[in-house]
């Protein structure tokens, strides 16, 4: 038993080319995205960066001194508290 089919050839054509028409502008439409995700937009925060870096850091951190103050702040130890059941009230 042979079952023949008449399929409208041009019809399935359209719908091929419409599909790919569609799938073309999506991957066209990604990329886009994808290059402004991230390579425009990473050139625009590092270009406000170095205007910033002008404005802000006018002076530079001595590192080894903030570390020997760090280091003296944490080594610092707090005063011991008078022992309260020994106080008697006059």
């Amino acid at each position: 038993m042979k079952i023949q089919a008449n399929i409208p050839y041009k019809k399935i054509l359209t719908y091929i080319y419409i599909l790919l028409v569609i799938m073309g502008v999506t991957a066209i439409a990604y990329t886009v995205y994808f290059l402004y995700q991230n390579f425009f937009q990473t050139m625009t925060r590092s270009s406000e960066v170095v205007d910033l870096k002008g404005k802000v850091a006018i002076e530079s951190v001595n590192v080894k001194k903030f570390e020997l103050v760090q280091n003296s702040i944490k080594n610092k130890k707090a005063i011991p508290l008078p022992d309260l059941k020994n106080l008697t009230f006059k």
